[in-house]
């Protein structure tokens, strides 16, 4: 019997170192109380292109194409995801290689995901907005609206591109580790110009830095206001455009994966840089892609320096916030007939219909932190001066580094300020909810900015 007891207690004891030295382990990433206060991070890309010769392909951006058919892929589009998590506090950030963010895409993936802990309030979704994509209004299912200029919906092409997300978003889930982060910016000139021919231009770059423990690269995120337009309506092949350019281009200087957030790009439009002196190889290709090789040759440098000038730290802040915000009522702007609804083959009755369909009552509207860099998305197309009050008052959560992101979660179409809308010209006829709604969006990014600053203020 004593030495059944006495073979009881060695079990017990090894059980109880086993348990100790778990607990040491996990101590870097767990406070005592059993809450995890490092940052995990995990990351994921997928393809969202579909396969062209097989599955008719709208392309996005233009409606000179008339609902023309990809020929091709010059590049596959993708989609890229980070996921980061602190304790209950998941935020999954994922950016794509589209025109615009369907809704329709972003339910699905809350929906596939409603078990692991994603949801509308920390999903944030942002399109890279190039031109050369597939479209984003042929995956709505209420788009019935059977207008090839602005895209015809197609249920094949609406799966392809979810199937792509919902991967990268997994791949990002499953390979949660803890990381250092850290962020950084500069201006940055000669990349942008305001295409309404107005003083604003918004130069910043900004990096967020993501890397393993021990400083290896695990992923970057940059933010530049910027129109992905060096891909025109002639371009018949599907493309990624500068912004997938220069991701490919810093994950293979760089190494993990790179995402692209664009910022308040509506009035902000790409310049071409000259041809660099060691580019020979690239006088070959057409016109529009030489174009995108200058850039890209030329941007991506700019972002590799800022991320490895930063230093990256353990246990950064982790703060997400989230509103439903009505939007004022929807109208059709003066000119579009004339402008955009030449362009989209909308007569005036047809507009009227869209915009009760396609065009939401509310706007989803995320603001988050990671450590000293803050950021608010908006489902739309904000003027650079609008992004740039919305960056001042982000000041208000005490953060270092201010981002705006542009084309986040939904679409809703152009956003300016009331001395723009006035003004007339393309942005002020897409743009479908007033003068006063550029006002009304800095309101809310301000509201949401103090929240940043302290979550206790209601909304």
């Amino acid at each position: 019997m004593s030495r059944s007891l006495g073979l009881l207690r060695v079990v017990i004891l090894f059980h109880l170192y086993v348990l100790v030295l778990c607990c040491l382990a996990l101590a870097p990433a767990w406070g005592f109380a059993g809450i995890q206060t490092t940052v995990l991070a995990g990351t994921g890309k997928a393809s969202i292109t579909p396969e062209v010769e097989s599955q008719p392909t709208q392309l996005g951006g233009y409606g000179e194409r008339n609902g023309k058919p990809a020929t091709g892929v010059h590049d596959p589009t993708m989609a890229r995801a980070l996921a980061l998590k602190k304790g209950e506090t998941l935020l999954v950030l994922v950016s794509c290689e589209l025109d615009m963010i369907p809704s329709d895409i972003r339910e699905k993936a809350i929906e596939h995901f409603s078990g692991r802990g994603i949801s509308n309030k920390n999903l944030f979704m942002a399109a890279t907005h190039s031109h050369a994509a597939p479209s984003g209004f042929a995956m709505l299912r209420a788009n019935v609206f059977q207008n090839p200029k602005i895209g015809i919906y197609d249920e094949v092409q609406t799966q392809v591109v979810a199937n792509g997300v919902i991967q990268a978003i997994e791949s990002a889930l499953d390979s949660l580790e803890p990381c250092r982060i850290g962020s950084g910016s500069e201006t940055v000139p000669g990349f942008s110009r305001n295409r309404r021919g107005e003083e604003t231009v918004d130069q910043t770059l900004t990096v967020l830095k993501v890397t393993h423990v021990d400083g290896t690269p695990l992923a970057a995120l940059f933010n530049y206001a910027c129109h992905p337009t060096l891909l025109g309506p002639e371009t018949m092949v599907i493309s990624g455009g500068w912004p997938g350019a220069v991701c490919r281009t810093l994950e293979k200087e760089i190494g993990g994966t790179v995402l692209f957030f664009n910022g308040a790009e509506g009035d902000q439009g790409p310049r071409v840089p000259p041809l660099p002196a060691d580019a020979a190889e690239i006088k070959a290709w057409s016109e529009q892609f030489m174009r995108v090789a200058r850039f890209e040759r030329q941007f991506a440098p700019h972002v590799q320096r800022i991320y490895e000038s930063i230093k990256a730290e353990k246990d950064p802040s982790l703060l997400i916030i989230q509103e439903e915000k009505n939007l004022p009522d929807r109208k059709i702007p003066p000119g579009f007939l004339e402008i955009a609804g030449t362009e989209y083959g909308v007569d005036q009755e047809a507009l009227a219909q869209m915009l009760q369909i396609l065009f939401p009552n509310s706007a989803n509207l995320m603001a988050f932190q990671i450590g000293e860099l803050a950021a608010i998305g908006i489902p739309g197309e904000p003027a650079a001066i609008l992004g740039l009050q919305m960056k001042e008052a982000l000041r208000n959560s005490g953060a270092h580094e201010f981002i705006v992101v542009g084309l986040a979660n939904h679409y809703i179409g152009y956003i300016l300020s009331p001395d723009a809308y006035s003004k007339g010209g393309y942005e002020a006829t897409v743009s479908f909810y007033g003068q006063d709604l550029g006002s009304i969006m800095v309101q809310y990014a301000t509201n949401l900015s103090m929240r940043l600053s302290n979550p206790s203020i209601s909304k």
